[in-house]
């Protein structure tokens, strides 16, 4: 039987997976659809992936957080989840690198070049450091079961893995792969470990040691 906290860690990983599926009907898309049908994917996406990360984050009660709602687990899954949204408000407002801006003159354009290159920083940095904040506080909550406590963490890696492969071979595919398997997998983990174990601190000790024994009556 699943309790209330399983039930919020199983809803918020089939909400993290619908937005997976839409992220990647959005990448399907991108060069398909109109660009109108491709923002409101984009923006769907982001959404239900920023409720199910704050769905696991605050749970309905302490017991079901998987960061124990710490203060520092908190923060770093609030801006993982508000980043990608974020981001998307602040895109339309950068400068254009077009030839408008190279006709202000040389001061202008370099402008424009400083401002989306500390963009483009910022939208890899913010995302890596917040992910690995909260997988970290993952790592020491009570709230999550010992031996699922390093999942976060090895998504992390796997996502860093691939990120460095795709800059550096240039390969679209792999593109895909960190757009939509370090979210997915998460969606995953959170539904399964919802079905096992529940969460909560006594959820996460009987993962560890097993069901309780039947005491049987001597001689």
């Amino acid at each position: 039987m699943r309790t209330p906290a399983g039930k919020t860690w199983v809803a918020a990983g089939v909400v993290i997976l619908v937005g997976t599926l839409i992220r990647m009907a959005q990448l399907e898309a991108a060069f398909r659809a109109p660009s109108e049908v491709v923002q409101i994917l984009t923006v769907t996406a982001d959404l239900l992936t920023a409720i199910g990360l704050l769905l696991l984050a605050v749970g309905l009660r302490r017991s079901e957080s998987v960061v124990d709602r710490r203060p520092g687990g908190l923060i770093a899954m609030l801006v993982l989840a508000a980043w990608p949204l974020a981001a998307a408000l602040i895109a339309p407002t950068l400068p254009a690198m077009n030839q408008a801006t190279y006709d202000e003159g040389l001061e202008a354009y370099r402008a424009a070049e400083s401002a989306l290159t500390a963009f483009w920083v910022a939208n890899i940095l913010v995302p890596l450091f917040s992910s690995l904040a909260a997988s970290l506080s993952i790592l020491r909550s009570p709230t999550v079961p010992r031996r699922w406590r390093w999942a976060p963490l090895a998504i992390w890696t796997l996502s860093l893995l691939l990120g460095a492969f795709t800059y550096v071979l240039f390969a679209a595919a792999l593109y895909w792969l960190v757009s939509v398997a370090p979210t997915a997998l998460v969606g995953l983990m959170s539904i399964v470990a919802g079905f096992r174990f529940g969460g909560g601190p006594d959820s996460a000790r009987r993962a560890e040691t097993g069901p309780p024994r039947r005491a049987t009556g001597g001689a």
